[in-house]
C-alpha cells in the first residue's frame, strides 16, 4: 500500500510539473526535466508497482508528442526534441527483465525473442560502423524497446490478469481521450499543431499535404496527440479492437469519438489493419463469443454512425474511401510499387545489410517495414527478425487454452495485423512497434498463464474513478 501511495505521488508530481512548466513557457527546462524525471520515476515503479509501470509506459507513448508540441509552442521549436526520448528511456527499463530472466534458447518462445533481439543488436553494430553512432543508437532504440517490452510482458505471465485489466482500461480511456482531441484537432487546427507542422515541413507544401493534410481547420489529417496519422491510427486500431472485449460504459462514447478520428486520420493502411483484425478475431473465437462480438460491433457502430454521416466529416471520409475504387490511379499505391521495384535489387546486392539508420540514397521514401528491416539487417538477419515474430504469432494462434479469453484473442488479432501492415508502412518501430510486440507479448503471457492455472475470468471493473481507471 505504501509503495502504491508513493508511486502515485511521483506520477502526480510529474504531471503537475509538466503542466506548470508548459504553462510558464519554460520549454527549455521541460526538454530535460520531462524525459529525465519520467525515466527516474519508471525505475521506481517498475520495481514497486509493475502494473502501474505498464500504464505509465503506454500513456507516455500516447501523450509525449503532444507535450513536445505544447513546449515548442510556448518556448520555440526544438529539433530534435529531447522530450520525445521519454517513452524510449522508460521502455529501456524493461532491460532489467531480460537481465533477470534471460531467454532460454531451448524453449521456443524464449528463443524467438532472443533471435529478434540478436538481430537488432547485429544491425546496431553494422549501423555504428556505417553511419553516425547517435543516429544508429536512436533508431536501434526505436526497434529494440518494442521487443524488450513484449518479452517483459510475456516473462511476467504470472501477473497476466492484472496486466490484462490494466491494458483494457488504458486503451478504452486512450481511445476516448485521443479520439476527442483528434476531432477537436480536425475542427479547430490548434496553433501548437499548426506551428509544429510548419516547422517540420517548412516550404514543402506538397509533401505536407500528402502526409498531414493542410494546417487549417477541416484540412488536417488527424494525428491527435501522437506524431503522425499512421502511428495514431495504429494505436487507435488496437484500442478499437479492444473495445470489443471491454465491459466498461466508457466504450460507447469512446467508440463514437474513436472511429470518427480513426477515419479522419485517412490512414488506409490502418483501416486495412482493422479489417484484418476483425476477421482474425472472428475466426479465432468460439461461436458464443462470435455472437457477442457481432452484437458489440453493432452497438459500437450505432454509437459512431451518427457522427460519420454529418458534415463536415462525411465528405472528407467518403472521398478517401473512393480511392479504393480507383487503385490504378492511386498515387501513394503506385509510389509504393515503384519503391519496391527500385529497392529490391539493392537488397540482394548487400545481403549482410547496411546497418540500422543507414539507408542508401535511392530517391525513394521507404514507407514499408519489410524494406526498412531488410535494408537495415540484410536478407539473412532480417529473415531471422521477422521469423522470430512470425513463429511467436503462429504459436499464439495454435494455442487452445485461450479459447474463452476474448482479450487474448484480441491481442492475437492486433499482433497478426502487422503481417498486413508491414508491407504498407513503417510499423515495427516506435509506438507502432510497441503495439504489435506488446500485444504479442501479452498474448503469449495469456497462453502460459492459462496452461498453468486454467481459464480464470477476471471481470474488468466498470467505474469512472480517477486515477486508477486511467492507468
Amino acid at each position: 500500500m505504501e509503495n502504491s501511495r508513493i508511486s502515485w505521488q511521483l506520477i502526480n508530481s510529474f504531471i503537475l510539473t509538466t503542466c506548470l512548466l508548459s504553462i510558464a513557457g519554460l520549454g527549455n527546462i521541460l526538454n530535460i526535466a520531462f524525459p529525465l524525471s519520467a525515466f527516474l520515476i519508471s525505475i521506481y515503479i517498475f520495481e514497486k508497482e509493475p502494473v502501474l509501470y505498464n500504464g505509465f509506459f503506454w500513456w507516455l507513448w500516447f501523450l509525449t508528442p503532444f507535450v513536445r508540441r505544447i513546449a515548442d509552442w510556448r518556448s520555440g521549436f526544438t529539433d530534435p526534441s529531447p522530450i520525445l526520448l521519454a517513452p524510449f528511456l522508460v521502455g529501456m527499463v524493461t532491460l532489467m527483465t531480460l537481465i533477470r530472466k534471460p531467454p532460454k534458447t531451448y524453449k521456443l518462445v524464449d528463443a524467438c525473442f532472443f533471435v529478434s533481439i540478436y538481430s537488432i543488436a547485429y544491425g546496431f553494430v553494422i549501423g555504428c560502423i556505417q553511419t553516425r553512432f547517435s543516429s544508429a543508437l536512436l533508431a536501434t532504440l526505436g526497434m529494440l524497446v518494442p521487443v524488450l517490452f513484449g518479452y517483459h510482458l510475456y516473462s511476467n505471465w504470472e501477473n497476466y490478469p492484472n496486466y490484462r485489466q490494466s491494458m483494457q482500461r488504458i486503451f478504452t480511456w486512450g481511445v476516448l481521450i485521443m479520439g476527442l482531441y483528434g476531432v477537436f484537432q480536425y475542427l479547430i487546427a490548434p496553433e501548437w499543431d499548426k506551428l509544429w507542422l510548419k516547422n517540420l515541413w517548412g516550404e514543402d507544401i506538397l509533401a505536407l499535404g500528402s502526409a498531414f493534410g493542410t494546417p487549417e481547420p477541416l484540412g488536417i489529417r488527424v494525428w491527435s496527440t501522437m506524431n503522425s496519422p499512421l502511428s495514431f491510427s495504429v494505436t487507435m486500431m488496437a484500442g478499437l479492437v479492444l473495445l470489443f472485449s471491454s465491459e466498461s460504459l466508457i466504450r460507447f462514447p469512446a467508440s463514437a469519438c474513436g472511429y470518427l478520428s480513426f477515419l479522419l486520420a485517412q490512414a488506409r493502411t490502418a483501416w486495412g489493419g482493422w479489417i484484418f483484425c476483425l476477421f482474425a478475431l472472428i475466426f479465432s473465437l468460439k461461436q458464443s463469443l462470435q455472437i457477442k462480438l457481432f452484437l458489440t460491433l453493432g452497438l459500437l457502430v450505432l454509437c459512431a454512425l451518427p457522427l460519420l454521416t454529418i458534415e463536415p466529416f462525411s465528405t472528407e471520409i467518403a472521398s478517401r474511401f473512393e480511392t479504393f475504387q480507383n487503385l490504378e490511379n492511386d498515387g501513394s499505391g503506385n509510389s509504393r510499387m515503384e519503391t519496391y521495384r527500385v529497392i529490391t535489387p539493392i537488397l540482394f546486392s548487400n545481403i549482410l545489410g547496411y546497418g540500422i539508420a543507414n539507408i542508401p540514397d535511392t530517391g525513394r521514401v521507404l514507407d514499408s517495414s519489410v524494406l526498412i528491416i531488410f535494408i537495415y539487417l540484410g536478407i539473412l538477419v532480417g529473415t531471422l527478425y521477422f521469423g522470430g515474430f512470425l513463429v511467436l504469432l503462429l504459436y499464439l494462434a495454435s494455442s487452445k487454452v485461450t479459447r474463452n479469453d476474448q482479450f487474448s484473442k484480441s491481442s492475437f488479432a492486433i499482433a497478426s495485423s502487422a503481417l498486413f501492415m508491414a508491407f504498407l508502412g513503417p510499423v515495427f518501430e516506435g509506438s507502432s512497434g510497441t503495439i504489435f510486440w506488446g500485444f504479442l507479448g501479452i498474448g503469449l503471457a495469456s497462453v502460459k498463464f492459462h496452461e498453468k492455472n486454467g481459464f480464470r475470468k477476471t471481470k474488468i471493473q466498470d467505474s469512472f474513478s480517477y486515477p486508477k481507471d486511467l492507468i
